[in-house]
C-alpha cells in the first residue's frame, strides 16, 4: 500500500527507530513486507529532500555512492 509522502516518510522513520534499522534498510524493508517494486516508491523518495538526503547519507557511509567534496571554510 503506498501511502502519501508524509505517511511514507513518517513510516521509514518509525523503521529507523524501532527496529534499529538503516534508511535503505528501512526502505527495503518497507517494500518488501508490502511487496512493491522499488520504482513504485522512488518518486516519494525524490519528492522528499530530508528523506533522500538521509538516504545518501546511509549510502555514502556504506560506500555505495560517490561522496561529494565540501570545501572547508
Amino acid at each position: 500500500m503506498i501511502k502519501s509522502s508524509n505517511e511514507f516518510v513518517a513510516t521509514i522513520e518509525n523503521l529507523v527507530v524501532e527496529k534499529q534499522l538503516n534508511y535503505l534498510d528501512a526502505i527495503m524493508h518497507y517494500i518488501e513486507s508490502n511487496e512493491l517494486e522499488l520504482e513504485s516508491i522512488a518518486d516519494l523518495i525524490k519528492n522528499n529532500p530530508v528523506l533522500k538526503s538521509k538516504l545518501y547519507h546511509t549510502c555514502s557511509t556504506l560506500n555505495l555512492v560517490e561522496k561529494i567534496n565540501k570545501l572547508d571554510f
